[in-house]
């Protein structure tokens, strides 16, 4: 909530180059130093959630380790550009360019691949190629280093940003390192499309389809991966923080109901993908003044959400029958099943059952 509040505070630290006058940079300078604090909280937060857990460096704790230690990088050298005599000298220089991306690359790629490859089984109920995947994040993390460290020093030297080229020559070495992480980014990126390739190719030795692979400890992972389209085949009674733990603890998490209900789920419908493509052309034709394309997608954006309005039957309805089939069924794999040690995840007899600690 203090960085919400704070972020409305802080948005002119991009323009203190703009001449509104040194009061006023000044304010938003603190302003930018001062959001650093909670911050940083939030990145001993993080910390404090691997503090004596048994962690096991799989490609997704690589990459949210690699986050956390780029996260930190970038946003020191922001408290750095947060004083606005400091980025008066570095404003336009390749010392901007390092800054934002060590924010941008760690802070929303690292993030997301290592939340795709964490909960990428339990959408589509196979594990992605471990191997590749510590290929991608080498690649990947060197490759960022590599890329962008030199940015700063460049940039300290005076290498202006949205130039085509230089000519000082001690320019060169920097530039040529910077060249080889480029490289090796692109090696990364190119890795993580093969690790897909290879994990979908051997989906049947990577399947997970009992839904806990990672020994999880949230709901998600109480039900089969990919999950069923209800989620759950009877409403979870949670008396715990963690309750799909607790109930593996005591040896509850896999019992079946006393009883199954139908399930209502609503009909499928085009008519949000209808609305957003309608809004695309909506916005393609504000922005470069089509006016008659403007006037017919907004017309048609109405249109369908009023021909929506006059569908009543919107609702379908899931026997308990089929749902106590299909939940029988998937309890029935669980109980043949062998569960595995959370150390061997990445082994290829890990059918998403979690051994649990003793």
């Amino acid at each position: 909530m203090a960085i919400a509040v704070l972020s409305f505070t802080v948005w002119l630290h991009h323009f203190f180059t703009m001449g509104q006058g040194a009061n006023l940079n000044a304010v938003f300078g603190v302003a930018t130093m001062a959001i650093g604090v909670p911050t940083g909280v939030k990145v001993y937060d993080w910390l404090l959630t691997m503090y004596r857990g048994q962690i096991r460096l799989t490609t997704g704790m690589l990459f949210s380790v690699a986050f956390l230690v780029t996260f930190v990088i970038g946003g020191l050298t922001g408290v750095i550009l947060a004083n606005p005599s400091v980025d008066f000298s570095v404003h336009n220089s390749l010392f901007l360019v390092a800054h934002f991306h060590n924010m941008l690359i760690p802070g929303l790629l690292f993030g997301m691949i290592a939340a795709v490859q964490f909960w990428f089984p339990k959408a589509f109920g196979f594990r992605l190629d471990e191997r590749w995947g510590k290929a991608t994040f080498w690649c990947w993390f060197g490759g960022f280093y590599l890329a962008f460290m030199p940015l700063y020093a460049l940039g300290l030297m005076g290498a202006m940003r949205r130039s085509s080229q230089w000519f000082e020559p001690q320019y060169v070495p920097y530039l040529l390192t910077a060249l080889a992480g480029a490289a090796l980014i692109l090696a990364g990126l190119a890795c993580l499309f093969i690790q897909l390739w290879v994990s979908v190719k051997n989906r049947d030795r990577l399947a997970a389809p009992l839904g806990d692979p990672w020994d999880g400890r949230s709901l998600e992972w109480s039900v089969s991966s990919p999950p069923p389209e209800y989620n759950f085949a009877t409403l979870p009674k949670i008396m715990h923080r963690d309750g799909f733990w607790e109930a593996k603890r005591v040896g509850r998490a896999y019992d079946e109901p006393g009883s199954y209900e139908d399930i209502e789920m609503p009909r499928n419908t085009a008519t949000v993908p209808l609305i957003g493509l309608t809004a695309a052309g909506l916005g393609f034709g504000i922005t470069w003044q089509i006016w008659w394309l403007t006037a017919l997608c907004f017309a048609g954006i109405w249109g369908i959400v009023i021909l929506r309005s006059f569908q009543r039957d919107t609702l379908r309805t899931i026997p308990a029958s089929d749902v106590a089939r299909i939940h029988r069924a998937w309890l029935a794999r669980v109980r043949d099943a062998r569960p595995v040690d959370r150390f061997a995840e990445t082994q290829s007899d890990n059918e998403g059952l979690a051994e649990v600690p003793s």
